[in-house]
């Protein structure tokens, strides 16, 4: 081997240290701009991840999603930010349990779906409640779980089916399903 060969190679594995591998829910993605952010999987001490979609085209995948779990390498700027190059799969089925990664909160464990009924939802403050069939439990709604059950809005009293976890202030709702004409029209 040459002496331009072994450097290239020492050169590659100095890259290679410096791949920070990450796994995480799409947080947001804008089909009008290039670019989005995934959440790592709690336990991580990461932050967020910038991902670019020339990065997502490069490694073969189709435009990502709110709520896709994704799993790639990342880099280090010189500002400290993590940018994505390299993206190793994606899962584009959602789940109750991805939805827990946008709180940015621990919760419990997630139970069954239930029934409930919208009390309210704000857009503008970014959440709502329902409160629960059981007899009057209310859960919060938050707007980025609505989101990424693809809603943007719930009408007040309509019927809703749930899928709740408990949070640091109580019920949060993970999964949201829609009984008949619970959203609004846009």
């Amino acid at each position: 081997m040459s002496v331009s060969g072994l450097e290239a190679s020492r050169t590659e594995l100095l890259a290679q240290e410096d791949v920070i591998p990450f796994s995480g829910i799409v947080a947001w993605s804008d089909r009008n701009r290039p670019y989005g952010f995934v959440v790592p999987r709690r336990g991580t001490k990461l932050g967020h991840v910038f991902v670019h979609k020339k990065c997502v085209e490069r490694s073969g995948f189709a435009p990502l999603f709110e709520g896709n779990f994704v799993t790639g390498e990342a880099e280090r700027s010189p500002k400290g930010l993590l940018k994505a190059v390299r993206i190793l799969s994606v899962e584009y089925k959602k789940t109750a349990l991805s939805a827990t990664c946008l709180l940015k909160v621990e919760v419990g464990p997630i139970g069954d779906l239930e029934r409930a009924t919208v009390k309210f939802h704000d857009p503008g403050m970014g959440y709502g409640f329902v409160v629960l069939e059981d007899g009057g439990t209310e859960a919060m709604v938050h707007s980025v779980v609505l989101r990424y059950w693809g809603l943007q809005r719930l009408k007040r009293g309509k019927d809703v089916l749930v899928r709740c976890a408990s949070g640091p202030n109580g019920l949060m709702v993970v999964e949201l399903r829609l009984g008949e004409l619970a959203v609004e029209a846009q």
